[in-house]
């Protein structure tokens, strides 16, 4: 019963051990993941934040645009 009882507890530590190799090999490949995450995040909000600024841009040249252009539109309809 006691060399059972060793003899179990050796199994255990051993389970134990290529346990923790196992998570620790698991963690680190996650913690990669999650580097490569967090740099695609980064690289995705600046790219959104300069797609943001280019429509601003466009919105405000419309509108400048437009200011010009409806003027001339109203005197040439009044002519039709």
């Amino acid at each position: 019963m006691k060399e059972d009882t060793e003899k179990e507890m050796g199994e255990s530590i051993a389970d134990d051990q290529a346990n923790q190799v196992e998570y620790e090999k698991n963690n680190g490949a996650l913690g990669k993941m999650l580097d490569a995450q967090s740099a695609s995040k980064v690289g995705m909000e600046k790219e959104l934040e300069d797609l943001e600024q280019k429509m601003q841009h466009t919105h405000k040249r419309y509108k400048k645009e437009r200011s010009m252009i409806c003027p001339r539109l109203k005197f040439r309809r009044g002519f039709w």
